[in-house]
């Protein structure tokens, strides 16, 4: 399947976003398809490398596990946003 074959007009859920196999890098917000920009060239990621080591330290020391991305995050809509896009589906 190829990225251009998505409809960019329709919401899509994560089960779908699992199912894809794209070489390019896709996102999915808010059941948006989003095509990820190019790689960062490696001055953009000095920062983000010391930041993410300097955080890794700190709470390495505490116990805590701290993951780099990439990353799949699902973050679940609050109970009461829910609810209401249940009734207004209806």
């Amino acid at each position: 399947m190829k990225l251009k074959d998505l409809d960019l007009d329709k919401t899509y859920t994560y089960a779908d976003y699992l199912r894809w196999t794209f070489e390019e890098v896709v996102e999915l917000i808010r059941g948006r398809s989003l095509k990820c920009l190019p790689r960062p060239i490696p001055i953009i990621r000095i920062f983000p490398q010391s930041f993410f080591l300097k955080i890794g330290y700190y709470f390495g020391e505490k116990g805590c596990k701290v993951f780099h991305a990439p990353f799949d995050v699902r973050l679940p809509l609050p109970p009461s946003t829910r609810l209401k896009m249940r009734r207004s589906k209806t």
